[in-house]
């Protein structure tokens, strides 16, 4: 009897060049895995070919490959998003940034930083600075070069003070706020006070990813905000910065749980998972057998077992709120037309405009 084939036949990657450039036909999902770890001559063969590949192939295959690598921590599509910074289409460098999170260098962190001084696009620049994010956080840990982080904070809070467009400074801010630097806190207080509700918005944002229990008061204060947008960004700072004070609060919020803000209530619901305290758990296993939703029923269930690894003093850094394609991720315009000018050192003295 004749064995049967336990692994899929390799496909040749000619088929797979010549699958992407025939656009009377899906790219097939099977030849996906033939980007994956792909070797430098297939690379070259790609690269050749890159352009030839119809622009609406190009954006689609770069946003299938970013869901597979957000999934699937076995596929590595680096090389092919490292090549794509260069592409002429703003949708396929933005999408490149993304999808080089999880793989820092000091080299992409070098192209970040020219693509934030010369890139022509709002997004691709904005997208340049949260990646660096990424490289602030590691050098704070003492992971990454401190010369070179160096270079990128003083490179974003330049970028925070200039004429850049709002987004692009907002994104920088948000960056650098992993930064102990001393000139950080200011520009994060001052965010927070512009009355410019998307300079509030990253400045709470900001807050949580500072660590910083300074920003306390803040926080509370946004977590019953009128509107949902900010009320989301507090929340979720509440659950970084681990504020018990906002556990009642959050509970509360989540009694009206169906007339919630959808985001603003899977952010309860997660900040609570990493709070923890009297009442958390009741809250949540309540929450998972009344949901209807099967979406928000997994996160729940994902939340509680968040809160076994709180209770069992493991750090309750498992559960992220970026993997649910929430608040900050959710479609964006950003309006320029309030401007973000007052950056004095003596904050104090500084008037918000009605």
């Amino acid at each position: 009897m004749e064995e049967l084939e336990t692994t899929p036949k390799e496909i040749p990657f000619s088929e797979v060049i010549t699958a992407l450039l025939n656009n009377n036909q899906p790219f097939p999902a099977v030849m996906m895995p033939s980007l994956s770890d792909i070797s430098e001559k297939n690379l070259e063969s790609l690269i050749k070919v890159w352009g030839q590949i119809a622009d609406q192939r190009r954006i689609g295959l770069m946003e299938d490959m970013h869901e597979i690598q957000d999934q699937d921590t076995i596929s590595n599509f680096s090389s092919i998003a490292e090549f794509a910074l260069d592409d002429p289409l703003a949708p396929v460098r933005t999408l490149a940034i993304s999808m080089l999170w999880e793989w820092p260098n000091k080299e992409t962190a070098r192209r970040l930083l020219s693509i934030i001084e010369n890139d022509d696009d709002m997004q691709v620049r904005a997208s340049a600075c949260n990646g660096l994010g990424n490289y602030v956080y590691l050098a704070e840990l003492d992971e990454f070069s401190s010369s070179l982080a160096d270079q990128i904070v003083d490179t974003l809070l330049r970028v925070i003070k200039s004429d850049a467009p709002k987004l692009v400074r907002r994104r920088a801010l948000e960056a650098v706020s992993f930064s102990s630097r001393e000139d950080v806190a200011p520009l994060i207080e001052a965010a927070f006070r512009n009355p410019d509700r998307e300079w509030m918005m990253s400045a709470l944002f900001a807050m949580g990813r500072s660590c910083d229990e300074c920003w306390t008061d803040q926080v509370m204060s946004c977590l019953n905000h009128a509107v949902p947008e900010v009320q989301f960004e507090a929340v979720r700072s509440a659950g970084e910065l681990e504020i018990e004070d906002a556990r009642e609060i959050l509970i509360e919020l989540l009694e009206d749980y169906q007339n919630l803000d959808d985001d603003v209530r899977i952010a309860a619901v997660v900040a609570l998972s990493k709070i923890g305290g009297e009442n958390v758990r009741a809250t949540l296993e309540t929450l998972v057998e009344e949901v209807t939703d099967e979406d928000e029923a997994e996160i729940i269930s994902t939340s509680l077992e968040n809160l076994d690894f709180l209770e069992l003093g493991i750090l309750p850094g498992m559960l992220d709120l970026d993997q649910f394609n929430l608040g900050r991720h959710s479609s964006e315009e950003d309006d320029d037309s309030e401007e973000f000018e007052e950056w004095d050192e003596d904050l104090d003295e500084e008037e918000d405009e009605d």
